[in-house]
């Protein structure tokens, strides 16, 4: 499912479109602030550089900082539309994923002779269910053979902390084409 997410039929799937944006937002923002809030931490977690190609109402801003209110209020109100829009983006990628999750990824099969064909059918309610929640289950418990989707969610930080691999299994070599 993971790079159905990532990509699909060539083109970027709903899941590094959205952290694209995320990223691109993140980037915009710490150019903004006084001090990055963001900082590498796209770069780092996800290996999303900074565009290349500069767009910021940075020069706007200061350019009109001194000027009088009417000057200054046409730059102001175009930031906080910009921001806006960033944000109802947003609010319609989480509905999307949502709904990718509830329905498209329930009929991913994924062949085991373990454990059922259908994983996300065992993890996320269909999308007529959607007023139960997202997922069927939030015990989230360490150690294995505990529940089907048992991972050790305690010690994910420090994990991450020694973890020098890549999040993204394809730019390792390891991803098999399907």
């Amino acid at each position: 499912m993971y790079f159905k997410l990532l990509q699909s039929e060539g083109k970027s799937g709903i899941l590094y479109s959205a952290l694209s944006l995320m990223a691109y937002y993140g980037f915009r923002v710490d150019e903004l602030l006084a001090e990055p809030f963001y900082g590498k931490w796209y770069e780092e977690e996800f290996g999303i550089d900074p565009p290349a190609q500069q767009l910021s109402f940075l020069p706007q801003l200061q350019k009109v900082a001194k000027k009088p209110l009417e000057e200054r209020l046409p730059v102001c109100m175009e930031l906080m539309a910009t921001h806006r829009a960033f944000e109802r983006t947003f609010e319609r990628i989480h509905g999307a994923i949502t709904v990718w999750m509830q329905s498209f990824s329930r009929d991913i099969q994924f062949t085991n002779v373990r454990a059922s064909w259908w994983p996300c059918q065992k993890v996320f309610y269909k999308i007529a269910d959607l007023d139960k929640g997202m997922c069927k289950h939030s015990d989230w418990v360490t150690g294995s053979g505990q529940d089907e989707h048992a991972i050790d969610e305690q010690h994910a930080c420090k994990q991450a902390e020694v973890y020098k691999g890549s999040l993204w299994p394809e730019t390792s070599g390891s991803h098999k084409k399907e």
